[in-house]
């Protein structure tokens, strides 16, 4: 993604998917993720232009994004160094999150298995077996069951890794989204 040299001025008030992949630089398919999932837009059905999205609407998703969560799945090839995007999660975003999910999880026990961190993070039991297998999430084997610290799940929920996850699950979202407000 890239928004850095936009001439706002040149562009229309309404914006197709078309429009809106060649105007920031991404493939269509995260376009199409990005108004079903995160930028306010009118769908309707006029075959090749489904979607109507109001720049206004735009320029305030973009500028709400930055600086709130990293958005490094919004670009995967198409620009290996943009400029105006944040690849970390910020300290204060990290503190924010941290504290938020310590206290929605202060009624868990202190070792959770798979199913429970599956049900926390909203992604499925393979997934978190992947992140165990991979030594993304770290794990005691207690008489070969595994268990994951609520502190190393929290402290993984706060990476730069977990943000990074392409398909977010809904838990993810909202995760994300009630950090955005909190800022506010």
């Amino acid at each position: 993604m890239n928004i850095e040299g936009i001439s706002w001025d040149k562009v229309p008030e309404t914006l197709s998917l078309e429009q809106l992949y060649k105007l920031i630089h991404v493939s269509k398919r995260v376009a199409k993720a990005l108004v079903e999932n995160e930028i306010p837009c009118i769908k309707n059905d006029k075959g090749t232009h489904n979607y109507s999205i109001n720049k206004r609407d735009l320029i305030e998703y973009l500028g709400t994004h930055l600086g709130t969560h990293s958005l490094k799945w919004l670009y995967f090839d198409h620009d290996p160094e943009p400029s105006l995007l944040i690849t970390s999660i910020p300290d204060t975003v990290r503190y924010r999150m941290s504290t938020y999910l310590s206290t929605q999880l202060a009624g868990y026990p202190d070792l959770l298995k798979v199913r429970d961190v599956s049900a926390i993070t909203g992604y499925g039991k393979t997934t978190v077996g992947n992140w165990l297998k991979e030594g993304r999430l770290r794990y005691t084997v207690v008489r070969r069951a595994m268990y994951i610290s609520k502190f190393e799940l929290i402290e993984y929920m706060c990476t730069d890794d977990y943000d990074s996850v392409c398909r977010k699950s809904l838990k993810h979202k909202e995760l994300i989204k009630i950090i955005k407000e909190a800022k506010d």
